[in-house]
């Protein structure tokens, strides 16, 4: 199977040195957090990360104002393209909806914003750090003038009716520039998990600015796995509050067919290239019994997918089909995955599911007799769902999702409205 879009890992010490080297503050917050992830990006070796168009932002910001401030609560969704997070995150705001001012930030249009002494002081703090390439210096400069620019945008607002502050994703640019600001304004942040929460410990993943970067003065998180795991990190456990998964899911039962034969292959994104190609050379070893279809993560190529599929009888589900629609028909007998929550929805929908595991990655928690690195064990592991009493697969299942991802647990509106 050919190597697909490769993700540029890095060190983390080697971004965590580099994102301490360009702390840049201005009106006492920290840029180096908002950029988390170009310096992640510069620190992997990425070449050529910016455009010429790209360096006109530092004649923009976003169009913050005004802003209608009149609840309790002001929330965002940052500028991100994920259907499925945007899903996420509409369903805690309808739960919210009376109490809340919401702004989807991947709609705010720009607005021309020239702030001289802004752009000298940017430029004086990037072209010193050494150890970056000209080039990468004036992208990652238009950044952060940008993101001030944005700043002294939303400083224009008034607040003053504002008691808390929910982010989507409170490690990532505007919605990190947005909780640090909020905090200067002695405002509680909150921010919701577009995933599920853990500690990679091995091969960290650009997915680590989670823990890394954590901002927020609450995260709300699905179910106990990502307090306990959060606290091992060193994160104090009082920040992690309980509040279930935000998804409207009505379980359904285990149901096992007498015939494994469709299945669902749930592929991870660009970290685990090499564990995708790994997964499927090996049911290209089976295909001939099974029938393969591919739901791919967002940022996989589906023509090199597509290539393999019809090679092995098989087809790539379209992009714009959310996991939830796939799910919902009797199509699939059993599912695959590769680290991705994507098995716990499986599971939710009532499809036994399996976990390709080998050893490169840290493995997200589930049941403990799902996990195969190989033809042979896949065979058992098929013959041990198979043969095992529906009511201890459930039972071991139920468990499993209430911990990990909180189901049945439903807190947003008593933590965002009651407290």
């Amino acid at each position: 199977m050919q190597k697909i879009l490769k993700e540029n890992n890095c060190d983390i010490y080697k971004y965590q040195e580099l994102k301490k080297k360009l702390d840049f503050v201005f009106e006492n917050i920290h840029f180096n957090r908002v950029v988390s992830l170009n310096i992640w990006d510069i620190a992997s070796g990425k070449k050529k990360l910016y455009s010429l168009k790209h360096l006109a932002l530092c004649l923009f910001s976003y169009r913050f104002y005004p802003l209608i401030l009149d609840k309790s609560i002001f929330s965002t969704y940052g500028a991100y393209t994920r259907k499925d997070h945007k899903q996420l995150y509409d369903n805690v705001i309808k739960k919210i909806c009376d109490y809340t001012y919401s702004l989807d930030i991947s709609t705010c249009k720009r607005k021309i914003s020239f702030h001289p002494i802004v752009i000298i002081k940017v430029l004086s703090f990037i072209l010193s750090v050494k150890g970056i390439s000209l080039w990468n210096k004036l992208g990652l400069g238009a950044d952060l003038i940008f993101y001030c620019n944005s700043l002294l945008e939303l400083k224009k607002n008034d607040f003053s009716r504002v008691k808390k502050y929910l982010s989507m994703c409170n490690v990532l640019d505007c919605e990190n520039l947005i909780t640090q600001y909020m905090k200067l304004c002695k405002i509680p942040t909150y921010s919701l998990m577009e995933g599920l929460y853990f500690i990679h410990k091995i091969n960290p993943p650009m997915g680590c600015v989670a823990y890394e970067n954590f901002e927020t003065d609450y995260l709300l998180s699905w179910g106990n796995f990502t307090r306990n795991d959060f606290e091992h990190y060193g994160i104090n456990p009082e920040k992690i509050l309980i509040a279930g998964y935000p998804k409207e899911v009505k379980l359904t039962p285990i149901r096992k067919k007498k015939v494994f034969k469709n299945c669902l292959v749930l592929l991870g994104g660009p970290t685990y290239y090499e564990t995708n190609s790994r997964l499927l050379d090996i049911l290209e070893q089976v295909s001939d019994n099974y029938h393969f279809n591919l739901k791919l993560h967002p940022a996989l190529c589906v023509e090199q997918h597509a290539e393999w599929a019809a090679k092995n009888n098989g087809i790539v589900l379209s992009q714009t089909l959310l996991l939830s629609d796939c799910l919902l028909n009797d199509n699939y007998d059993f599912t695959i995955s590769v680290n991705t929550t994507a098995y716990y929805e499986a599971l939710m929908k009532g499809i036994p599911s399996l976990r390709f595991y080998d050893e490169s990655f840290t493995l997200i928690p589930g049941c403990d007799f799902d996990i195969f690195s190989n033809v042979e064990e896949l065979k058992y592991n098929l013959h041990c769902i198979q043969d095992m009493h529906l009511s201890q697969y459930q039972y071991k299942v139920n468990k499993m999702l209430e911990y990990c991802m909180g189901i049945g647990i439903d807190n947003y509106r008593k933590i965002l409205c009651d407290r």
